[in-house]
């Protein structure tokens, strides 16, 4: 072989790795950086992962709210992050992110709060359904406890006053609030 074929040969070896180089980069760079979320005109939409989600209902939970582009590199990109602990909550999510971004804020467990607009009523019904309707607390557990002497006696209250407790205002929380970390939260 002379030395311009070997030069030739050379080239093209390079330059076909070049080639494939690029293209994987490409390839890549889109599945972490490109936008992969379309709210399809909406600025933003709240994504709510119930408490005991795993990652086949966390599948179902994405596939059903239909805002992702391209699927298979949202989870190629959570297996790549080694994204397996689901963190139930309530999540914004905004038209344009990549899927950096949204596996980021779902295993980081970075939650939207919920404005609580605790209402001002005499049924403990009323308030336990109001509040529920809110967040992802069990409004018969809200009802449970507030005609549970003991837990109410723990708290300063009895079956009677307790209603007096909640002051209504609008109060910061996570959607996720069992009912008792609701009544922590709300006594402080």
């Amino acid at each position: 072989m002379s030395t311009n074929s070997v030069k030739k040969y050379s080239g093209g070896i390079f330059f076909a790795a070049l080639t494939i180089g690029v293209y994987l980069l490409y390839i890549y760079y889109g599945k972490i950086f490109a936008k992969n979320i379309s709210l399809h005109g909406q600025e933003k939409v709240y994504l709510y992962i119930p408490t005991g989600s795993d990652m086949h209902d966390l599948e179902k939970i994405i596939t059903d709210a239909n805002f992702l582009l391209n699927e298979s590199s949202f989870w190629w990109m959570v297996e790549k992050k080694k994204f397996t602990h689901v963190k139930p909550g309530k999540y914004t999510v905004r038209d344009g992110m990549t899927n950096s971004e949204l596996v980021n804020i779902l295993r980081a467990g970075a939650q939207t709060p919920v404005m609580v607009k605790v209402p001002s009523v005499r049924s403990k019904a009323v308030f336990a359904g109001t509040i529920a309707r809110q967040l992802e607390v069990d409004s018969t557990d809200l009802v449970r406890l507030l005609y549970d002497e003991g837990f109410l006696e723990n708290k300063g209250f009895t079956v009677e006053t307790v209603l007096g407790a909640f002051i209504p205002e609008t109060y910061e929380m996570f959607w996720n609030q069992d009912a008792e970390i609701f009544f922590d939260k709300m006594m402080k």
